[in-house]
């Protein structure tokens, strides 16, 4: 069984090899309201390379991530089909 490992974004060429993109974006966009809670500035707001670099995130096997964001995406491709489904439904009814 492997362990799941805590990495900084410090840690590129690590990095590089070990986290998927779409871990990364998920980690980014799940740390989103934070980083906005601590950015800086008066009118234009920012953030510093410590702020970025020393969010962790936990990193499973790479086979296990890839394994994961591909159940992901099928699952949001059902869920824009059922939007698309909805939205077919609603225009017929409201078109009668």
């Amino acid at each position: 069984m492997h362990t799941k490992e805590r990495m900084s974004l410090q840690s590129r060429d690590e990095f590089k090899n070990k986290v998927t993109y779409p871990l990364l974006n998920y980690y980014l966009q799940n740390s989103l309201a934070s980083l906005k809670r601590q950015s800086i500035g008066g009118l234009t707001r920012y953030l510093t390379k410590s702020m970025i670099t020393s969010i962790k995130i936990h990193v499973p096997p790479i086979e296990t991530q890839k394994t994961l964001f591909t159940r992901i995406e099928e699952e949001q491709q059902i869920i824009q089909s059922n939007y698309r489904l909805i939205e077919f439904s609603s225009k017929n009814k409201d078109g009668n």
